[in-house]
């Protein structure tokens, strides 16, 4: 016997399942989440983890999202036996196939049979939202581990599950985190760039390919107030996680070049991470302190206003999909100097809106910032062109719309319960 799911087919109901809710560095899906609502579309999160800091610290939308939320190892923890026996009673069908999927996927790497049973019962929490919202699609960002539990999910309800893919570290380990089957079971997949996209082609059938769907993020240009820059040091300001991806090392190598130079500046490295003290180290080693600052993690408001004020925003990363953050310096009207990159490229034209290096080559960005440091008038081009870029091709608002719009048309056919 089956079930109807939302009989107000003109108000869809989604779940999203994400694996950190909120989180300083996914902040876009706290505003696609908010955004799909402003279009009419009830919108449900799991999140899988708890926010990445305590409630107090977190913004007044951020807090709004929290109690909206349901966290799912937490409801793990409190009704562990009662989500089993829900799942197998509901759906006896859904519960062992969904099981074979994960017992499969143990058996290609015993090493991971741990963690595959911890998405397994994970997916019964999901699957009990599912049940408990009248939900429609479960959507996963990022085709990781949370796109696993929403695909086990989808086994154990019989409703349909998509993704956003990113990259370009997805594709990183493409048969571990099962690419090929979330690819294949998925009735849509949304790439965040033509670059994404040509990964998932790479990894899928032909005849999938026109299941994928590019939808661009974006960002509230409203929201940024560009300002004249009146520093009497020119401000560098990197913003990321303190990892080897973000290609910071480099920075502070080039960093070391332009006082060689003669070169006056200060960076600021916004973010924290495992990377932290050895670039400390770095930086005491070659008595850069007074000029290189490190703040740590701060909050999305703070962000907005340093960007605001640097007079360059440095982004010298190694793997990116297209980092919001950048679209937020060209929204300050903040020149920008970033590597030639994955997706990055789709951004930025160099020397038109933004100058581009070649990864990992410290000389090359070193002449980069110094080319904008002693030439004002150039970095106030290039920035006057990224203001323009970012309003009228990187806007939040159009790419909530066309998010809106396909999942109004991709799931105007019912779903039904098994």
């Amino acid at each position: 016997m089956s079930n109807e799911i939302s009989p107000n087919h003109q108000t869809p109901t989604i779940i999203y399942v994400v694996s950190q809710y909120p989180a300083i560095s996914h902040t876009f899906i706290l505003s696609e989440v908010n955004g799909l609502q402003s279009g009419g579309i009830r919108v449900q999160v799991a999140s899988i983890n708890q926010p990445d800091r305590p409630f107090e610290h977190l913004t007044n939308i951020e807090q709004q999202a929290y109690k909206e939320t349901v966290f799912v190892k937490v409801a793990l923890k409190t009704r562990f036996l009662f989500y089993i026996f829900k799942s197998l009673i509901i759906s006896p069908k859904g519960f062992f196939k969904s099981l074979g999927t994960t017992l499969k996927a143990a058996a290609r790497y015993p090493h991971t049979l741990l963690h595959q049973l911890a998405y397994w019962l994970e997916a019964m929490v999901v699957a009990d939202m599912v049940h408990s919202n009248g939900c429609q699609q479960l959507h996963a960002h990022f085709s990781t581990q949370g796109c696993t539990v929403a695909m086990l999910a989808a086994e154990l309800t019989g409703i349909e599950f998509s993704f956003t893919v990113h990259g370009p570290d997805e594709f990183y380990h493409v048969d571990t985190q099962q690419l090929p089957q979330k690819f294949a079971a998925a009735n849509f997949i949304i790439c965040i760039s033509d670059f994404a996209k040509s990964q998932v082609m790479k990894y899928t059938h032909f005849n999938d390919w026109d299941k994928l769907y590019i939808n661009n993020l974006g960002v509230d240009s409203s929201l940024f107030h560009p300002t004249e820059k009146n520093n009497t040091i020119p401000k560098l300001l990197c913003v990321g996680r303190l990892v080897n991806a973000k290609g910071q090392g480099v920075l502070v190598q080039a960093a070391k070049k332009l006082v060689e130079r003669k070169i006056e500046f200060e960076v600021n490295f916004v973010g924290d991470g495992p990377d932290l003290e050895n670039l400390q180290a770095f930086v005491k080693q070659n008595a850069l302190n007074n000029q290189v600052k490190f703040s740590g993690k701060v909050n999305h408001d703070q962000v907005q206003q340093l960007q605001r004020q640097a007079d360059i925003f440095v982004l010298p990363s190694f793997a990116e999909g297209i980092p919001i953050v950048l679209m937020e310096a060209m929204a300050s009207g903040t020149p920008c100097v970033t590597t030639h990159i994955t997706g990055i490229p789709e951004l930025f034209t160099h020397d038109v809106n933004g100058l581009l290096v070649r990864p990992g080559n410290s000389t090359m960005l070193a002449d980069a910032l110094e080319l904008l440091i002693n030439d004002k008038q150039r970095a106030s081009q290039l920035a006057e062109q990224a203001l323009h870029t970012v309003r009228h091709q990187w806007c939040l608002h159009k790419s909530n719309q066309r998010l809106t719009q396909l999942f109004k048309r991709l799931l105007a056919t019912p779903s039904t319960l098994p």
